[in-house]
């Protein structure tokens, strides 16, 4: 195995910052607690999964953090604290920039959060004018600037990938329609 960070490089993990910290966390939906007493801390540089059988909390607990909870879904107690600044009493505005700048979510199924018939450059412009003041030429550089980095890591030609020629030819079409190709 080759090392990807020189050892002299590497930070103890008691020297590192602490990004997320959950204390005491409790969720309920209504009166029902479904997570009671959650403890963690994230440091910087560190990769986190939360792993158990459907129905353990392991969605209630990154919509916690996230501050995405759907009613009648609540935080009951304890705290989340990013950077050691508790999250849980912030303002809508203060909650959609700290989603913004700090931290973001991989839903299930995430593959159908894209729409296959619109081009990927025009979807990153909707996402960045919804969350800052941003023309769409400048949204555009920042997707396309994205993309060439891609794919010039994954060894390909920085040149636009060919469009689809109908969008029933659109990547994922086939799956969602039924149709397979022989």
């Amino acid at each position: 195995m080759t090392a990807l960070v020189e050892e002299s490089k590497l930070v103890p993990a008691s020297e590192r910052e602490t990004l997320l910290e959950l204390r005491n966390l409790a969720v309920a939906y209504g009166d029902v607690r479904a997570v009671d007493g959650v403890n963690l801390s994230i440091s910087a540089g560190e990769i986190l999964g939360l792993a158990g059988e459907s129905g353990c909390g392991k969605s209630t607990i990154a919509n916690a953090i996230m501050q995405i909870l759907r009613p009648p879904a609540h935080i009951a107690g304890g705290s989340v604290l990013f950077r050691g600044e508790d999250i849980v009493a912030r303002s809508t505005e203060e909650l959609r920039r700290y989603r913004w700048q700090n931290v973001s979510m991989v839903f299930q199924s995430a593959m159908n959060a894209l729409n296959p018939v619109i081009r990927v450059g025009e979807q990153f412009v909707d996402m960045m004018q919804a969350h800052e003041r941003i023309s769409k030429r400048d949204a555009l550089k920042r997707a396309g600037a994205c993309g060439r980095c891609r794919r010039a890591r994954a060894g390909r030609p920085h040149d636009r990938a060919p469009r689809p020629s109908s969008p029933s030819r659109a990547p994922g079409t086939c799956r969602r329609t039924g149709r397979r190709r022989a």
